[in-house]
């Protein structure tokens, strides 16, 4: 048997300083707002340590378990509009993970993991007072800490030929940080009175993740040759309870999506094809629909290919020129609020400097 321990710490301290201005256009007139989008000296610590271990019981069989404690706290200064005094927030979160890994043969092992989770509320989370993505967002300095857990099971394979592995894994979320529509507040009406969607930070009862995870990579060689055929593929759907008893997809789910690739070598060079591909995703939450950056209706899915060759040019320089987006596929990686590159082509030439 062989015992492993690994131990340690961190710690963090954050001061913000925030502010505004409007300026009137036709006259190039600035006025300065009561508050930015934060408020401002409002301060933000953690301190957290940690204990893992790492068990091995011969060749095939191993465990890991650790446990993690984390304090938050957060100093909130007195809002100048007049919405919300001073306040303090603080979390204590202690969370564990146990894990196992079984060798059935040399190339061959299954994997499971259980492990706790957390996030604390943070400075945006409990002040931010702006105009996103889906609307105006409007702070809350109620929110509590989210806590999850995920198991995962998975198999993963290594053999001359072949490497792959697949994984599932569920993740259950309690008190789920999400914007929930409400009504501008009476003390914010110059600020948000004219926007057309208003959201206001809540925790939800729970929301539910779960997905798929799969690559693989296959090697072959023939006389000065190699190649390889290489892709993966992530399946993921999210779901969030809501307060009367009804469900909705989470916010910004990414649809199926992957990359498949071809690659050939021989000596100093090498080529390779990539294919990077997404299917639709139409299941949107209440914020992506109202969100400009998701196209009505959802995303479309795509197929992008990118081409690269390149070449040793001695022991210590590279040349590499890549072909982006050969067929200029007009395409947008879901919730990004942007289009993916066209067509271009780079150039690198990349070398590594070494001491005589």
């Amino acid at each position: 048997a062989d015992l492993r321990l690994s131990y340690g710490g961190d710690a963090s301290f954050d001061e913000l300083a925030s502010e505004a201005e409007a300026e009137e256009i036709s006259t190039s007139t600035a006025v300065r707002l009561g508050r930015g989008k934060y408020l401002d000296d409002s301060r933000y610590m953690t301190l957290a340590g940690f204990v893992f271990g790492e068990l091995l019981l011969g060749r095939r069989l191993g465990f890991t378990s650790g446990v993690r404690l984390a304090g938050f706290r957060a100093e909130i200064a007195a809002d100048p509009d007049g919405a919300t005094p001073p306040f303090e927030q603080s979390w204590l979160l202690p969370v564990a993970s146990a894990g196992a890994r079984v060798a059935l043969s040399r190339s061959l092992a299954l994997v499971a993991n259980l492990d706790q989770g957390f996030r604390a509320p943070n400075l945006d989370d409990l002040t931010a007072r702006s105009s996103e993505g889906p609307g105006f967002q409007i702070g809350n300095p109620n929110l509590e800490a989210e806590t999850s857990w995920t198991a995962e099971v998975g198999a993963k394979v290594e053999h001359r030929f072949v490497r792959a592995q697949l994984f599932g894994f569920r993740t259950a979320i309690r008190d789920f940080i999400d914007r929930e529509a409400t009504s501008c507040p009476i003390e914010l009406e110059a600020q948000c009175g004219d926007a057309a969607n208003i959201y206001r930070l809540v925790n939800s009862d729970e929301a539910r993740i779960v997905g798929l995870e799969l690559a693989a990579q296959s090697f072959a060689s023939f006389a000065k040759w190699h190649g390889s055929i290489f892709g993966n593929l992530t399946w993921t759907r999210g779901t969030r309870e809501l307060g009367d008893g009804s469900s909705a997809p989470m916010s910004k789910i990414p649809p199926v999506s992957g990359r498949l690739g071809v690659g050939a070598g021989v000596k100093r060079g090498f080529a390779e094809i990539i294919g990077t591909w997404a299917l639709a995703q139409d299941r949107l939450s209440p914020a992506d629909v109202t969100d400009p950056r998701i196209l009505d209706g959802g995303t479309d899915g795509y197929l992008a290919v990118d081409m690269r060759v390149g070449a040793q040019l001695g022991r210590s320089l590279r040349a590499t020129v890549t072909v982006q987006n050969v067929t200029d596929t007009s395409y947008r990686v879901h919730g990004s609020g942007v289009d993916g590159a066209g067509f271009g082509v780079i150039g690198t030439l990349s070398g590594l400097l070494s001491a005589p």
